[in-house]
């Protein structure tokens, strides 16, 4: 562990099993497939928050703000794994990342504590939606 790292035990670990030349590609294909997935649902939400008129029918963000998202959270982890030398940058960037978490989560409560304010303002209304549809066509 000294030499390789932590984040290479679990192929040392994987080297050892019977079948391994087999074992190891297919463990590196569903990291891939996980990873994949974990950053398609990132820059989705993000590009979702940071896009505005996003309506009821089309509740999906432009691909446009999903590439600006991803390749800037690309960017920022090749630049924090280069500058660093391996996964301790990016481990300081996920407890870092925590800051602007917290922001948002205040953000959120405070939101929820307007509408409770003034619940007829923002609750549920048909012929709303009905007005948001005719607008959109």
């Amino acid at each position: 562990m000294e030499t390789v790292g932590p984040e290479g035990v679990g192929y040392a670990l994987l080297r050892e099993l019977p079948l391994s030349g087999l074992i190891i590609p297919f463990f590196l294909v569903i990291v891939f497939i996980t990873a994949i997935t974990a950053f398609d649902s990132t820059t989705n939400s993000m590009s979702g928050l940071s896009i505005k008129n996003i309506s009821v029918e089309n509740q999906e963000a432009p691909t446009f703000a999903k590439v600006i998202w991803g390749v800037l959270i690309g960017g920022i982890a090749y630049i924090m794994i280069s500058a660093t030398g391996g996964v301790a940058g990016i481990k300081t960037l996920s407890n870092l990342g925590g800051f602007p978490a917290i922001l948002l989560e205040l953000g959120a409560a405070i939101s929820v504590f307007v509408m409770v304010k003034d619940v007829k303002k923002y609750e549920y209304q048909e012929d709303t939606i009905e007005e948001l549809k005719d607008i959109s066509q």
